[in-house]
C-alpha cells in the first residue's frame, strides 16, 4: 500500500521509464499548470514530481474530488446498516417534508443522489443558501433516470452529517487513520455550516493518492475489506452514462459511478484545475496529480488521461532492467517549473514604467494602474471600490505573495477571509509591447487571473480573464486607459 511509503523504479514494475518522461515533456511543451503528480504499482511509487514551490507538505483544494470521500462516507453507513441505498433522501429530513415538495423528489433515493441522477437538472440546486426548503425545487425528471452533474453530492453531504450528527471528515477519520491519511486533512464548510462535500477537501498529494488506491482496491486494505464489498463494486463500476452532447472522450462522457468517474479502463476522481486520480484496472497503475489549469479550455484533464493511457499504460508489461532513461527521469523528477509563456524583457519597458494611466469606466471597476519594474521583480498598482491595491510579481519568474482582497473566503464558503490569500504572481513579454501578468491564488482557494496589457502610443489596453470559485469575479473584463498626462 500507497501508506507504506516505499518506492520502486518504473521498469521493476514494468512500467518503461520513458513512457513517464514523455509524459513529463508533454506537460511541458502543452503549459498544463500542473503542481504535482504521483505515479504508483503495487503499492509502491515509481515516480512523484513536485512543482517548486510546490511540495510534499502542501495542503492542496481538491475540488470535486471531494464527492468521492462523501461516497466512501455513505459506503461506511452502508457497511455498519445504519442506511441502505433505497432509503428516501426526505426521509432522513422529516422536518422537510412539506406539501410543497414535489412527488418525484419524494421518490428520490440514496443511491440517485450518488448517481448524480436526482429529480433535478440545475445543478446544486440543492445547495441554494437562501432557500427555505431545498427539496421544494421544481423538479425536470424523474429520480434515477438521466446524469446531471452537481444535483447530488450535497444531498449525500447532509444525509451523512445528519445520520452521524458529526462533520465529514470526523465521521471519516477512522478510515483516513487505517489509510495513513495525515490529520491535517480537512473539508472546508458550506454555507450552513455543514463539510462542503462537493468541492473542499484539503489534502496533500500523498495522503490524495491513499484514498485514491483505496477506491482503486475496491475498499479493500491489506485483505482486509473496510467497506461492503459490494457497495464498492457499485461505486467503481458503470452506473449511468454521462453523454450529455455530441462530444466524446472517454474520461468526460463515458460514465459515472457513485460520486465517481468511469471510463472503459480506469476509476477516476476528477477536480476542477486538474485534482485528479485516474486507477487504471488492467494494469494497476494509479496516477494522482494536483494543479491549476482554471484558465486553459478546461480539457486539461483529459489530455492528461490520454497522455498517460497512451505514453505509459499501453507499454506496460513484465519487469525490465533498469536503462539510461531511468537516470534521466531521476533528474526531471528534480528539476521541474511551472511553465513559462515569454520574455522576461522588453526595450519599451523604460517608456511604461512608472507612468500612471488613467482608465476609462470598466467591469472591474478600475480607475487607473502604474507598473513599476526593477530588476526582475515589479508591481501593479491600482485603484478600485476598495482602494489602493498593490499585486507584486516577479519577472520571468514567479513570486510568493498575498493577494490584495481581503472578502474572498477562507475555511467557510460565502464567509468573508479577512486576510488576504497566499498567491504566485509572474509577468512575461508575449511581444514587444504586450505584458503578460499571471497570478495564481494559491491558498485554500485556488483562483487564477490571467491578464494581457497592450501598450500603445499614449494608451493601454487590459484584458483580463478569471478563473475562480466563487472568487475573483471583480477580476474579469476590459478597460482602455490612457497616460495620465496626455
Amino acid at each position: 500500500m500507497i501508506s507504506d511509503l516505499k518506492f520502486s523504479s518504473p521498469e521493476s514494475l514494468g512500467v518503461r521509464s520513458e513512457g513517464i518522461l514523455k509524459f513529463i515533456r508533454f506537460v511541458r511543451e502543452n503549459k498544463i499548470n500542473l503542481h504535482s503528480f504521483l505515479f504508483q504499482k503495487g503499492g509502491r511509487i515509481i515516480a512523484e514530481g513536485y512543482y517548486p514551490p510546490f511540495d510534499e507538505s502542501f495542503l492542496h483544494r481538491l475540488y470535486s474530488s471531494t464527492k468521492t470521500y462523501v461516497a466512501l462516507a455513505v459506503g461506511m453507513l452502508v457497511t455498519e446498516g445504519r442506511i441502505k441505498l433505497s432509503d428516501t433522501i426526505i426521509s432522513f429530513f422529516p422536518e422537510l417534508d412539506t406539501p410543497e415538495v414535489p412527488e418525484l423528489m419524494r421518490l428520490c433515493t440514496v443511491e440517485d443522489a450518488l448517481m448524480m441522477s436526482t429529480p433535478y437538472y440545475p445543478a446544486g440546486a440543492a445547495e441554494v443558501p437562501d432557500i427555505k426548503n431545498p427539496y421544494a425545487s421544481p423538479c425536470h425528471k424523474p429520480a434515477g433516470a438521466l446524469f446531471a452533474y452537481g444535483d447530488g453530492n450535497a444531498m449525500c453531504t447532509s444525509v451523512v452529517e445528519r445520520v452521524t450528527g458529526m462533520y465529514l471528515t470526523d465521521y471519516l477519520r477512522p478510515l483516513l487513520d487505517k489509510l495513513g491519511v495525515g490529520k491535517d486533512t480537512v473539508c472546508i464548510k458550506d454555507y450552513h455550516g455543514g463539510a462542503w462535500g462537493g468541492s473542499g477537501m484539503l489534502s496533500t498529494l500523498r495522503d490524495f493518492a491513499k484514498v485514491a488506491e483505496f477506491v482503486g482496491n475496491k475498499g479493500n486494505r491489506h485483505g482486509e475489506q473496510l467497506i461492503d464489498r459490494e457497495y464498492m463494486e457499485r461505486m467503481t463500476s458503470l452506473r449511468t452514462s454521462t453523454l450529455s452532447k455530441n462530444f466524446y472522450s472517454e474520461l468526460t462522457t463515458y460514465g459515472y459511478g457513485y460520486q465517481t468517474w468511469i471510463t472503459p479502463d480506469a476509476i477516476c476522481m476528477r477536480g476542477m484545475g486538474a485534482q485528479d486520480a485516474f486507477y487504471f484496472e488492467k494494469s494497476g497503475l494509479l496516477f494522482v496529480c494536483t494543479g491549476d489549469t482554471m484558465t486553459d479550455s478546461d480539457v486539461s484533464d483529459t489530455r492528461l488521461y490520454d497522455a498517460i493511457k497512451y505514453f505509459i499504460v499501453d507499454d506496460i508489461g513484465e519487469p525490465i532492467p533498469e536503462g539510461a532513461a531511468y537516470t534521466r527521469l531521476q533528474t526531471e523528477l528534480k528539476s521541474l517549473e511551472l511553465p513559462r509563456y515569454g520574455e522576461a524583457h522588453s526595450s519599451i519597458e523604460s517608456e511604461v514604467a512608472g507612468i500612471r494611466y488613467t482608465l476609462d469606466k470598466n467591469g472591474m471597476g478600475w480607475s487607473d494602474f502604474v507598473i513599476t519594474l526593477n530588476g526582475d521583480e515589479g508591481e501593479i498598482t491600482y485603484h478600485n471600490s476598495r482602494g489602493e491595491k498593490c499585486i507584486r510579481f516577479g519577472i520571468g519568474k514567479y513570486l510568493k505573495g498575498s493577494f490584495p482582497e481581503t472578502h474572498y473566503y477562507d475555511m467557510q464558503r460565502g464567509v468573508p477571509s479577512g486576510r488576504e490569500l497566499d498567491c504566485l504572481a509572474i509577468a512575461e513579454w508575449l511581444e514587444e509591447r504586450v505584458l503578460l501578468l499571471r497570478v495564481y491564488i494559491t491558498d485554500t482557494s485556488f483562483g487564477s487571473v490571467f491578464a494581457k496589457i497592450a501598450f500603445k502610443d499614449d494608451m493601454a489596453a487590459l484584458s483580463f480573464a478569471k478563473r475562480g470559485e466563487f472568487l475573483l469575479d471583480d477580476y474579469g473584463g476590459y478597460a482602455l486607459g490612457r497616460k495620465a498626462d496626455s
